[in-house]
């Protein structure tokens, strides 16, 4: 048996832009997304290059309540979820909001969390 994908929609949340049309036009013109470190101290490490997707705003896709709750990869996941559902045209499917998510499971959380709880260890012991 063989099972067929059909891809409807894409959401990119990238270092060359946020979104299908973006992403597409810096493609087309040969944009890096490489530049020099910015979200956090590199000068300790031996590289200072790196490509982040410094342009996204979680903001545009995630109330600011919810921002607090979650790590800077899960508010990509979402905002590039959110962007495929669009782009497939689902947006005006009819589709009950409640029978729709965005399920993402960590074990160990994402890597500020991970930062986050590693200082308080440091500084208040187990």
């Amino acid at each position: 048996m063989r099972d067929e994908v059909v891809i409807t929609g894409l959401g990119l949340v990238t270092p060359i832009g946020v979104g299908t049309e973006p992403v597409w036009d810096s493609l087309l013109e040969g944009r890096s997304g490489a530049a020099t470190i910015s979200s956090f101290d590199a000068s300790g490490l031996p590289v200072s290059i790196a490509c982040e997707a410094d342009g996204f705003d979680p903001t545009d896709f995630i109330p600011r309540r919810e921002m607090a709750r979650t790590d800077r990869f899960s508010q990509m996941a979402v905002a590039s979820a959110m962007m495929a559902w669009d782009e497939a045209g689902l947006a005006d499917a009819g589709i009950a909001p409640e029978r729709v998510g965005c399920i993402i499971g960590s074990g160990i959380g994402g890597l500020s969390t991970i930062e986050e709880q590693h200082s308080v260890l440091l500084e208040s012991g187990a």
